[in-house]
């Protein structure tokens, strides 16, 4: 019977280096994952202390309009009523900006949470692509030009758009 040894020992130099720098990757992995985590939990209050301030803005809109709403034709002419209306005026914008933070912030969070991020930006680009051909078309028409040659384009590119829709949804499917 043949003897057969087996050197299970970790002398090689370089396995123990890569077993080191795995060690080190999974511990910066989770040190990372950690930092997303609080990361994530930072935008979701962010987001519900902006949804709040929104709250608050849109009461405050609501009472300078009554407000002005209120007031005689002299006084909204008058400083008092100029005031009033700057004030809504920059309620409103204030109100604005929240309400445009808020979405910002939810569809970055979708965008992130997306499995096919990549395949979704390209549908998104074509999509892009396709509708500013056919206001293209639009004003070349509107002008009288030619749109023959944009119009074979535009079905070519609605055709892309449809297989690169399709193949996110097979994506899609496929990573469930």
């Amino acid at each position: 019977m043949a003897n057969l040894k087996v050197d299970l020992s970790l002398n090689d130099g370089n396995l123990k280096q890569q077993i080191q720098q795995d060690k080190q990757a999974v511990k910066d992995f989770g040190k990372s994952v950690g930092e997303q985590a609080q990361n994530f939990t930072k935008v979701v209050g962010s987001i519900t202390n902006y949804k709040r301030k929104l709250s608050e803005l849109t009461k405050e809109v609501i009472s300078l309009e009554m407000s002005y709403a209120n007031l005689s034709d002299e006084q909204k002419k008058s400083d008092i009523g100029a005031a009033l209306a700057k004030q809504l005026n920059e309620a409103k914008d204030k109100a604005a900006s929240f309400k445009d933070a808020i979405i910002d912030t939810q569809n970055e969070i979708k965008q992130l949470s997306s499995d096919s991020f990549k395949t979704d930006a390209l549908t998104e680009g074509i999509s892009t692509v396709s509708t500013s051909m056919s206001a293209m078309v639009a004003v070349t028409q509107l002008a009288g030009g030619e749109t023959e040659k944009l119009q074979s384009a535009i079905a070519k590119l609605i055709l892309i758009q449809t297989a690169s829709a399709a193949s996110v949804k097979i994506i899609n499917a496929l990573q469930m």
